[in-house]
């Protein structure tokens, strides 16, 4: 008999990459704004530390006097592992205007899907198939959203400090008892959570709140479980929600392997 022991838990952090999105700049010159955290906001974890990791990237907008810019920015991306990060955005902010703005972030660029024009709701989509590491979670599933803990009269003069939230659950999961034999490989491992439940796929998501509707979501999540994984713990990321019971199948390269869990 074995059993899946799955703990669900908020963490506060943010990862991904994806091709640039180019915005109509209705010809304003872009100029280079840098955005840093605020707080430990980093993106995987190496089993020592929490870091961003090379290839992170995210994408902003902005207001000006609490009118919406309707386009995202994308950042160019990180070219190192790192324990603090500064990105750099290219935007077409003036240099000399009046007004007060604001910058709202989404992380990572990955997950935003084509089309702003019902800003701040954006389209996103979390990964229904994840590629976990040994020791940490896939960081294209790794949902955050931030707004500068400032606002600014004019071009802002010097970095941008970003406040993150974090939008998604993680989940650390430890499949227990599993008999398995002798040369048989654990290739993936799938969640399925009750009817109508919204864990993965695609949400609107109000980038300046965290608040998320389902769109075209998923009741599962499919970890592909890595070539190296000898047991132990494996990292999902999915919205947060509240289900009476989970089915966990184990699909090896010999057998599948189903059991339900309930509350």
């Amino acid at each position: 008999i074995w059993a899946a022991s799955l703990a669900a838990f908020m963490v506060i952090v943010p990862s991904c990459q994806r091709e640039e999105l180019v915005p109509e700049t209705n010809g304003t010159e872009l100029r280079p704004i840098y955005f840093s955290e605020n707080v430990s906001t980093k993106t995987h974890w190496d089993g020592e530390r929490i870091n961003w990791s090379e290839g992170d990237n995210i994408s902003v907008t902005y207001t000006i006097d609490q009118q919406w810019r309707h386009h995202l920015f994308s950042s160019k991306s990180l070219q190192d592992d790192c324990s603090t990060a500064v990105f750099e955005v290219m935007m077409d902010l003036p240099l000399k205007f009046e007004g007060t703005t604001k910058f709202y972030a989404v992380y990572p660029t990955s997950c935003v899907q084509e089309g702003y024009d019902g800003v701040p709701e954006i389209s996103i989509e979390i990964p229904s198939v994840q590629h976990p590491t040994m020791s940490s979670f896939d960081g294209a599933a790794d949902l955050m959203v931030a707004q500068s803990s400032d606002s600014y009269v004019g071009f802002p003069d010097s970095q941008v400090d970003m406040d993150w939230k974090r939008v998604v659950a993680h989940a650390d999961i430890t499949l227990e008892g599993l008999q398995i034999e002798a040369g048989e490989v654990v290739s993936s491992v799938t969640f399925t959570a009750d009817q109508g439940t919204a864990l993965t796929g695609g949400f609107q998501l109000n980038i300046q709140t965290g608040a998320f509707e389902p769109s075209v979501a998923s009741n599962s999540v499919t970890l592909v479980v890595p070539s190296d994984y000898a047991g132990g713990e494996l990292w999902a990321s999915f919205m947060p929600y509240e289900t009476a019971s989970m089915e966990v199948k184990v699909q090896t390269n010999k057998a599948l392997y189903v059991r339900n869990i309930a509350d």
